[in-house]
């Protein structure tokens, strides 16, 4: 029982740091969509916002972090890429605009981050 008890507070704080809390918005074509989600690190995670869906892959080493994005539309019943990318160097608590330039007759949008710890 001592055993299980010194695991679970050992293994539980190292848990925590998993993932980031993301605020935010995203903007296109003159449409704006806001962000609240907590994401995991190296899990590709999505948001859908009206007929878009932002997916995520967030990462981190040890000062910064790393986003690579992908921004589709829903098109009837296909999905059309709208802009992807990718992003270094972001700091937590400070916002990082991300102009994403849409691809060959695509609009282009812009992605506004700010990576909190939870």
């Amino acid at each position: 029982m001592l055993k299980f008890l010194f695991l679970f507070l050992v293994s539980f704080p190292a848990l925590a740091c998993l993932g980031v809390n993301v605020d935010g918005k995203v903007a296109v074509d003159g449409q704006t969509w806001k962000i609240n989600q907590t994401f995991t690190f190296g899990r590709e995670q999505s948001v859908r916002m009206g007929p878009y869906i932002l997916s995520m892959i967030l990462s981190h080493s040890k000062t910064d972090f790393r986003v690579k994005y992908k921004l589709e539309e829903k098109k009837e019943n296909r999905l059309v890429t709208v802009a992807r990318g990718e992003e270094t160097e972001i700091d937590l608590n400070s916002p990082r605009d991300i102009m994403a330039k849409g691809l060959e007759g695509q609009p282009n949008s812009i992605i506004t981050l700010t990576l909190r710890d939870i």
